[in-house]
């Protein structure tokens, strides 16, 4: 959990490096990876797992804590 909150907070330095611009623009006349359409979808797939993440986690110790709960009753 401390890594997601510190990725979330270096993301915007690791984001500029990827696109290579404040705006986060990717195009196809990049002349090398930075902001080159592979370093987009690099950029998506690091978006989705720094969200999908916390929700996993929050599902599944909600789980966990209700079924500990009914073993305790």
């Amino acid at each position: 959990m401390i890594f997601l909150i510190i990725a979330s907070v270096l993301w915007f330095g690791f984001a500029y490096l990827l696109s290579g611009n404040s705006s986060f623009n990717f195009g196809n006349k990049a002349t090398g990876y930075v902001g080159s359409p592979e370093a987009s979808i690099l950029y998506w797939n690091i978006i989705y797992t720094l969200i999908t993440i916390p929700f996993i986690l929050l599902v599944s110790n909600t789980l966990l804590t209700r079924f500990k709960s009914l073993q305790g009753s």
